[in-house]
């Protein structure tokens, strides 16, 4: 917590800095670096020289970029898995149902 004494914020506004990582939770991995970029950007907000509405709002934007980009970014490898293991599966499933015949003669 020294960083955030640098940033001489009050306790909410620690809240609105960190609200990114809560992605962390429910998002695993991918929420977590979305998360953690998210945080990285609102620390560097929130030690410019704007004024405190400006702040809120962008700390506001930057957890709903967040959010969306880990929907996103979730979904595409979902898509991307289902693929490679739909491809996966059907190879296996052709090579070791049909492939056995071959030994059987």
């Amino acid at each position: 917590m020294s960083f955030f004494n640098r940033l001489n914020l009050k306790w909410y506004a620690n809240l609105v800095v960190i609200s990114p990582m809560t992605l962390m939770l429910v998002g695993g991995a991918l929420g977590g670096v979305i998360g953690a970029l998210g945080t990285a950007y609102n620390i560097k907000v929130f030690s410019s020289e704007k004024s405190n509405l400006k702040k809120y709002i962008a700390a506001t934007l930057v957890l709903f970029v967040s959010f969306i980009a880990w929907l996103i970014s979730g979904s595409l490898l979902l898509v991307l898995l289902q693929a490679s293991v739909g491809w996966a599966n059907g190879f296996l499933a052709h090579h070791l149902c049909t492939q056995p015949m071959i030994f059987l003669h």
